[in-house]
């Protein structure tokens, strides 16, 4: 189903193994029940592995089937690895800011418009199930993260005098 506006993006881990890899993702949500949830594609938009690397996940103009109810206006990035346990890698990092910025002007957000996966049941969906999705790793990152991505837009924006 084509989204029609985008007025969010949440930021998810997968809870796994930092070496998860995208087809294992992608398995966990395409495989049948009960190994998986029977999806039909991916749920995230954009995957980071622990490298750096960025991989497309669904189309950006489709619904994600990341957050429950809240898919309709929201684009899905997921860093691989379990952000409870350990921290996300420096690449993952830069690779995500660099991302946020780029899908920030595309679609004419804000810093408050960026969220941690359980931020959508704290702020907007209160009938979904409770996570901890990002992991408290990476979502103690965030306000930074948003800081950064906000400043190196701001900064493109200075004239020279």
């Amino acid at each position: 189903m084509k989204r029609k506006q985008t007025t969010a993006i949440v930021i998810h881990h997968s809870a796994s193994r930092p070496s998860t890899t995208v087809a294992e993702i992608k398995l966990w949500h395409t495989d049948p029940e009960p190994w998986g949830r029977g999806w039909d594609d991916i749920g995230y938009h954009w995957i980071i592995t622990e490298d750096g690397a960025l991989h497309a996940g669904r189309p950006e103009d489709e619904w994600g089937t990341q957050v429950a109810h809240f898919n309709d206006r929201s684009l899905g990035i997921c860093l691989t690895g379990n952000f409870d346990k350990d921290y996300p890698t420096g690449p993952q990092i830069n690779a995500l800011i660099s991302l946020l910025i780029r899908l920030v002007k595309k679609y004419g957000l804000q810093y408050w418009n960026i969220y941690g996966h359980k931020d959508i049941k704290r702020f907007f969906i209160f009938n979904t199930t409770a996570t901890n999705c990002p992991g408290n790793h990476l979502y103690a990152l965030l306000p930074d993260i948003r800081r950064r991505v906000m400043t190196a837009i701001a900064s493109e924006k200075v004239v020279p005098a």
